[in-house]
């Protein structure tokens, strides 16, 4: 299997930011990885990501920071999919994001689903 970033698959596939309408990630805990692999799509053009949330994971990889700034750098607000079930609906400014592990750790919640946009 050959492994790629998003960026060389899309450009190798000749595949246009404007081709696409979302991005869903779940790569058990190497989102932050992956995300920073993309980050050439994601500052083209906006796309709205869906992906799962480990930041205690990336924290232990050392990814944290750069994850914050790759996501700080592109998004405004996320919105984490537990609240929306829980019928809270709460739009988060992306600043949010550095001290969501924190709020999620008061809850007992290691891993949860966000939306950014």
């Amino acid at each position: 299997m050959k492994l790629c970033t998003l960026d060389e698959y899309l450009k190798e596939k000749a595949i246009t930011s404007n081709e696409i309408s979302h991005i869903w990630i779940d790569t058990e805990g190497y989102e932050a990885n992956a995300l920073h692999g993309a980050m050439d799509t994601l500052n083209s053009k906006r796309i709205p990501i869906w992906q799962e949330f480990n930041p205690h994971i990336y924290r232990r990889q050392g990814t944290w920071e750069r994850y914050l700034e790759d996501m700080g750098s592109v998004y405004k607000r996320f919105v984490d999919f537990r609240e929306v079930r829980e019928a809270v609906k709460r739009e988060h400014d992306i600043r949010e994001l550095r001290t969501y592990p924190e709020v999620m750790g008061e809850k007992d919640i290691h891993q949860t689903d966000l939306f950014f946009y």
